[in-house]
């Protein structure tokens, strides 16, 4: 079985907020699927907000560390392309992934106050990604799994023959 490779950073450019947005919401959507998943499984009739809020941002802080700190790209991310990086093009780490998403959880208490700022500097990074010294930027399109680069159309770089 063939596995799934860290996407590569295209550090020339960022990603822009319609692409951020997007990935952001369908990795709510994913980790809030899971969390209903999970209570139906165990058979969880009447759940206390509180519990259940906790357990939804233990499960999200989860999901997003170790996406972005093993492929540098969540399940959304990678749907709309984009990946996180370090500002010098490196790989975002399991540190730097914690990082953001504690300054995310600040965000979210504060009502996104505080991540209002996105478009903060030049790369538009938002408080998170300041803190942990990374940027969003697009993925260079390699297909997803192994088996050769792709064009943005889809087909792949190299004709078509393995290299």
């Amino acid at each position: 079985m063939e596995g799934i490779e860290r996407a590569i950073p295209d550090v020339r450019t960022d990603a822009g907020l319609r692409d951020r947005v997007v990935a952001f919401f369908v990795d709510v959507a994913l980790v809030t699927l899971a969390a209903v998943v999970v209570a139906v499984a165990l058979s969880v009739e009447q759940m206390n907000v509180a519990p259940a809020a906790v357990f939804w941002v233990v499960a999200w802080f989860t999901y997003v560390v170790a996406a972005q700190g093993r492929f540098g790209q969540t399940v959304g991310k990678h749907l709309v392309g984009v990946v996180v990086a370090t500002t010098d093009g490196s790989a975002c780490s399991y540190r730097r992934a914690a990082l953001r998403e504690l300054v995310r959880v600040g965000d979210l208490l504060s009502l996104n106050l505080v991540g209002s700022v996105v478009t903060v500097g030049r790369r538009r990074q938002r408080l998170g990604d300041l803190v942990a010294g990374t940027v969003v930027v697009p993925a260079k399109r390699t297909g997803g799994l192994r088996g050769g680069a792709r064009t943005p159309r889809g087909r792949r770089a190299d004709g078509g023959r393995r290299l």
